[in-house]
């Protein structure tokens, strides 16, 4: 409908021009005041159009800008030409406010998995060293509160500082941390992301000690499987060997057999 009503301003503006030059060529002054009148009313019209057009851009730019999606343009109460506009700002903040609700929720719900897992997770920025995240695996590990920026582990732990920033993308590295009264052994991995021209590094911490000591238990299970097996089929003959001349010398002793002096030895 705005449309239409622009389009016969604009056609209503340019007869009255005609009209106007008509009448001032065969010189009706008084009937080109009030055709000039007409012509200024309708340019001021449309100027009140253009101008609430603007303040609505003006109004849903800056709920962008500040990211308020809850601003609601009043549809019911808006001019007719208005309403088209509004109803479609509406629609674009409500997209908006669903991604933005989406976005949060993967995100806490991101947060809630990288706080239970067990591998310790530290990300921080390249160029200032300053910590963007580290999960509670992390500071259980290292025994550390939270820490604003990677280099103030110096004073706490400088080998593990130099661990971490030397430590390469892609590149796996054991290290020893203590813990307690003793080391754990950790493996040390990092991979690095750039967001908004910035470049982060993410390290993850994994503790492997139960993992090599459980390798450890398994290997000397089957290392006991394998040499009782061997000796186990070494002793089988001789046992045997052993039984059979065992019964050879009670078998002589019943039948009141000569026997050696060794007799009794040979028996045992």
């Amino acid at each position: 409908p705005f449309e239409r009503k622009l389009l016969l301003r604009l056609i209503l503006i340019s007869v009255s021009l005609v009209m106007l030059g008509w009448f001032t060529i065969n010189q009706y002054y008084w009937v080109c005041i009030l055709i000039l009148v007409f012509v200024f009313y309708l340019l001021y019209d449309v100027f009140q159009y253009q101008r609430r057009i603007f303040n609505e851009l003006e109004q849903f730019k800056e709920a962008i800008h500040y990211r308020d999606f809850s601003r609601y343009f009043d549809v019911k109460r808006s001019p007719a030409e208005l309403k088209p506009l509004r109803e479609s700002f509406n629609s674009i903040c409500d997209s908006f406010k669903n991604a933005a609700k989406e976005k949060e929720t993967q995100y806490q719900y991101l947060q809630q998995i990288l706080s239970i897992v067990d591998t310790g997770i530290l990300s921080y920025n390249l160029s200032d060293g300053n910590i963007v995240w580290m999960n509670e695996a992390i500071k259980n590990m290292l025994n550390l509160p939270h820490v604003n920026n990677i280099f103030s582990l110096e004073k706490r732990n400088k080998e593990l500082l130099t661990e971490i920033v030397s430590v390469k993308t892609g590149v796996n590295k054991m290290i020893s941390l203590p813990h307690g009264n003793k080391q754990v052994k950790t493996l040390l991995s990092a991979t690095a992301f750039q967001v908004d021209q910035q470049q982060f590094k993410l390290v993850t911490f994994r503790n492997i000690n139960e993992a090599i000591e459980e390798t450890e238990a398994e290997a000397w299970a089957k290392l006991l499987r394998v040499m009782t097996h061997e000796i186990m089929n070494s002793i089988a003959p001789i046992s045997s060997l052993a039984e059979t001349l065992k019964k050879l010398v009670e078998e002589s002793i019943l039948n009141n057999e000569l026997q050696p002096s060794y007799q009794e030895d040979l028996q045992t």
